[in-house]
């Protein structure tokens, strides 16, 4: 998808008439991000990362504080899934003790480590998807 560019990012803010389009605050691009208070972001409504794409109908003027709440949203999803998995986790193990009881333990160990192995794959894949 690669970079919004400078022509682009001027029409949106213009576009959105300089306002955050979440709470409705003033923006400007004035000076950099990090030395104005109220520098703008221009934010995708749907994520790359979800299938969006760098068109206007998916961009928007955000403040700072609306563009960290989104990304504080995308950390308390992740949590979510992160806590979903390891209750699946333990659903998991608990069929595998339960077998123990009929079959032995070299089938147990075996289960536990297939299921620790999709464990970690299905949470690395999720961390690499929030960093992004």
């Amino acid at each position: 998808m690669g970079k919004i560019s400078k022509a682009k990012r001027k029409r949106i803010l213009e576009r959105d008439n300089y306002t955050c389009q979440v709470c409705g605050q003033k923006v400007n691009d004035k000076g950099s991000y990090h030395e104005n208070e109220n520098y703008y972001n221009i934010d995708h409504i749907v994520p790359l990362s979800k299938c969006g794409t760098n068109k206007d109908s998916n961009l928007r003027v955000t403040c700072k504080r609306c563009n960290c709440s989104k990304q504080n949203k995308q950390i308390n999803d992740f949590i979510s899934l992160y806590k979903s998995m390891i209750i699946d986790f333990e659903k998991r193990r608990q069929v595998i003790d339960d077998a123990l009881s009929i079959e032995g333990s070299n089938e147990y160990i075996n289960g536990l480590e297939e299921i620790k192995d999709i464990f970690i794959s299905r949470i690395d894949k999720e961390i690499q998807r929030v960093v992004k």
